[in-house]
């Protein structure tokens, strides 16, 4: 779901007017230290600020009664000391106490009842904090009908109601009742709103609040609408920093959900802007304060994950590291850091992964995996986490081809969400995802029926959640129908496979409609179903494929049939996740030797761009003209060699070799003098189709790269560019999504010269 706005901190002084009648009995020497123990907290110095407030519960059992309204101040300080240095399960008695003083308290004073509050909402933080998620409902539920009572005769506390309620809207969240999370939520936003027009003091609140609807919107699928209160948190705090340098780290924050909520639907490239301003306010504040160092290493763990999803793979890893390296640092004096260092982890082996370092992947999730176990042991809310861990080592060793090692993790995992499940319907999806991923490695060891099984376990499970939340899990939902129909071809269940792919097309269309980003993964099952189709056309002689020798469909007289020969459609195979036909492309012949040729293609259309491996198997499709019903264009095979060796990420030409090309195929020729003027291109873009020409003007030429004006949807990767003599002047690999700071559509294509150094002998 991406990043929960901060919460505000755990509420221990609420009633400022009966604190300081209070603590006018308290020695000034004591106060004193209850102000520094407050300063070292806020510098982010918990152990040290626990240190000291150690000191002042060893003045107040030496002198104050059990039911004191200081004592219970002050547990409150020790349960939220010991949470942040990582010691949650200690944490929970100070806090039990503070509610059971502030409760008798409040009995025979109600000037108590918002201390009272404040300690059931820290209380409920703290069963959250150990897992026990149903139980904070309870807590938080009271201290919001508390709040509520007392904003009806008091303005004053209407802010504290908000809070609460957004508090309500996370528990909600964290036991899967996500729909019913809405409603606290836009609550405490409508609160902030209207303090916030009387009251300036009020708009980091209304803020913070806003991240969360966004957050709340998105976890029911209603991302589009996530949008523009994320937006909005971002301009309020971007104003509030701009005279006062105390909110850039809420500006940070913000910008931060930013990225995922653009990242969410597909504006990817969007996303990196806000991401990056994000770290750089982070960076500048750790300098001079530690407190943030933990903030910096979530942004850099978030720079990481949106360089990877624009491609920038390599560039992901510097990041990553950094982040990790942050927080050993923190975790070696502060254990309430070791979950973050394992999160790190865990992404340092996802980063290895996509850039082929596999080995490498190894050691950081295995780190990872090593230090939830341990902190599960006495923490269950670690569990998710450990359970999470597992499944990633079971992937990580299936990709190395340990694939029967990768069997326990993933069994285990799978066991751990179930157990999970029984008591709380938020870890269902969990149990389903964990479903999909040991599928995929009964696939790999061959137990092909075991997968079919768990495929359907799946299903259920995310049929069941899309019926109370279907903008949250219909795409997880088709993605397993999709994985099913994957395995029935693989156990010869052609008509079951046809009916998975058809229901997993009807519920990605109106997905893909709304949201970029699930467009590649409708045009990814529209494949699947294509070759299914014309593989079992061929099978039972209901189609012929057209031998590559014959002509006679050609269109007679069109002077681009030689190029349109030469380019050819291609179909890439994977295996791992993305199983089955991925997203198709373009190639065209660059060299011809007797029966050898040589085509030309962009690398990502032949890489699997989660796994960073080759595509197990390629054909090119060739141009045939308009072909009658009953019969099918032909295909030659391309050689691939899994051992070949690629760069660590971004993309470049690729030159494969393909056999059994028919004579009247010829290489396009390379240009020689540098683009100019308008340029054509010959591909097979999704829209329009196959073999569709488009002429564009050149707008710029640098030494990486051709701008085009003009767009293109997928399917043209691997197209040629030619001149106005129809010789190649360069490779389409990209046609980016229009933003704000690129508000023209453009086709980016390599240099012919990149070409030339590939073909080098």
């Amino acid at each position: 779901m991406g990043a929960l706005e901060r919460l505000p901190a755990p509420e221990n002084r609420q009633d400022a007017g009966l604190l300081a009648q209070v603590n006018s009995e308290i020695p000034p020497e004591i106060l004193a230290l209850e102000k520094k123990a407050s300063e070292l907290y806020g510098r982010g110095e918990p152990q040290q600020a626990l240190a000291v407030i150690q000191q002042v519960m060893v003045w107040v059992n030496a002198n104050l009664p059990s039911n004191a309204p200081y004592r219970a101040s002050s547990q409150s300080w020790i349960g939220l000391l010991l949470s942040a240095v990582g010691r949650r399960q200690e944490a929970l008695a100070p806090r039990e106490e503070a509610v059971k003083i502030y409760r008798e308290l409040a009995k025979t004073n109600p000037a108590f009842q918002g201390d009272l509050a404040a300690s059931l909402t820290n209380l409920g933080i703290g069963y959250s904090e150990l897992g026990r998620r149903q139980e904070a409902l309870a807590p938080i539920e009271e201290a919001v009908k508390i709040y509520r009572e007392l904003a009806k005769t008091n303005p004053a506390y209407l802010g504290v109601l908000a809070a609460s309620l957004t508090n309500l809207g996370v528990r909600y969240s964290e036991v899967g009742r996500r729909q019913e999370a809405l409603a606290p939520t836009e609550e405490a936003v409508k609160i902030y709103s209207e303090l916030a027009k009387t009251n300036p003091a009020y708009l980091n609140d209304l803020a913070m609040a806003l991240n969360n609807m966004g957050v709340r919107y998105s976890e029911v699928g209603r991302r589009q609408e996530a949008l523009a209160p994320t937006e909005e948190a971002v301009k309020i705090r971007r104003e509030l920093a701009r005279t006062n340098p105390a909110f850039l780290g809420d500006l940070a924050a913000s910008l931060n959900n930013m990225g995922v909520r653009y990242s969410e639907v597909g504006r990817r490239q969007e996303a990196l802007a806000p991401t990056e301003e994000a770290l750089k306010i982070y960076r500048e504040l750790a300098k001079t304060n530690p407190a943030f160092l933990n903030d910096l290493a979530m942004a850099l763990n978030n720079m990481g994950v949106r360089y990877s999803e624009v491609g920038r793979r390599q560039e992901a890893l510097a990041p990553t590291e950094e982040a990790v390296k942050i927080r050993r640092e923190l975790a070696r004096t502060n254990p309430a850091f070791l979950g973050d260092l394992a999160a790190s982890l865990n992404n340092m082996g996802v980063r290895y992964s996509e850039v082929g370092r596999r080995q490498e992947a190894l050691a950081p999730t295995e780190e990872a995996l090593k230090i939830y176990r341990e902190l599960a042991k006495t923490n269950p809310a670690f569990l998710n986490d450990l359970a999470m861990a597992l499944n990633n080592m079971g992937v990580r060793y299936s990709e190395v081809g340990r694939r029967q090692e990768a069997l326990a993790p993933t069994e285990e995992a799978l066991k751990i969400y179930r157990e999970l499940a029984k008591t709380n319907p938020a870890f269902l999806g969990y149990l389903a995802a964990a479903l999909d991923t040991l599928g995929e490695v009964y696939r790999g060891v061959g137990r092909q029926q075991e997968a079919l099984k768990v495929a359907e376990e799946s299903i259920t499970n995310f049929r069941r959640l899309s019926k109370v939340n279907p903008g949250g899990y219909q795409h997880l939902l088709a993605y397993s129908i999709t994985t099913r129909g994957v395995i029935q071809q693989d156990l010869g269940q052609p008509e079951q496979a046809r009916d998975s792919y058809e229901q997993a097309i009807a519920i990605y269309r109106p997905l893909a409609a709304s949201n970029l980003a699930f467009q590649a993964d409708l045009q990814r099952i529209k494949n699947n179903l294509d070759e299914l189709n014309r593989k079992e056309g061929i099978r039972t002689g209901a189609k012929q494929v057209l031998p590559a020798t014959n002509m006679s469909y050609l269109p007679q007289g069109d002077p681009l049939t030689p190029v349109k020969r030469a380019v050819v459609l291609l179909w890439p195979t994977f295996s791992g996740k993305n199983a089955g036909v991925g997203l198709l492309g373009t190639g065209f012949v660059v060299r011809r030797q007797g029966d050898r040729a040589w085509i030309v293609t962009a690398l990502h259309v032949v890489r699997d761009l989660e796994s960073n491996a080759l595509a197990t198997k390629v054909e090119a499709e060739l141009f045939t003209g308009p072909l009658p019903a009953g019969v099918v264009a032909p295909r030659a095979e391309v050689l691939l060699s899994q051992g070949t060796a690629l760069p660590a990420s971004g993309d470049e030409p690729i030159v494969l070799e393909v056999r059994g090309l028919p004579p009247d195929i010829q290489a396009l020729p390379l240009a020689t003098t540098p683009a100019q003027g308008v340029l054509m291109v010959v591909g097979h873009p999704s829209k329009p189709g196959p073999w569709t020409v488009v002429s564009y003007p050149l707008l710029k030429t640098t030494d990486q790269a051709l701008l085009l004006d003009g767009g293109l949807d997928p399917g043209a990767s691997g197209s040629p560019v030619l001149s106005a003599s129809r010789q190649v002047v360069g490779v389409v690999y990209d046609s980016p999504e229009v933003t704000k700071s690129r508000p023209i559509p453009q086709v980016w294509a390599f240099p012919v010269k990149a070409l030339k150094a590939k073909m080098a002998p």
